[in-house]
């Protein structure tokens, strides 16, 4: 296996992840889900990181 981190964009691999981590999740997700949010804070309780997600057809 190989990690690979271009320089520029890569559309079509991008697609490619996109759609294959949505068919896999759809067995694992319920239809009726919403927005998911997670934050990760120091310990100052400031945002150091965190992620986002949404279903499919959700602005």
């Amino acid at each position: 296996m190989k990690f690979e981190i271009p320089t520029k964009l890569n559309l079509e691999a991008d697609e490619k992840i996109i759609s294959e981590t949505r068919k896999y999740n759809a067995d694992f997700v319920p239809s009726d889900f919403e927005q998911l949010s997670v934050y990760c804070r120091d310990d100052r309780l400031e945002i150091v990181g965190g992620l986002t997600g949404k279903p499919i057809g959700v602005t």
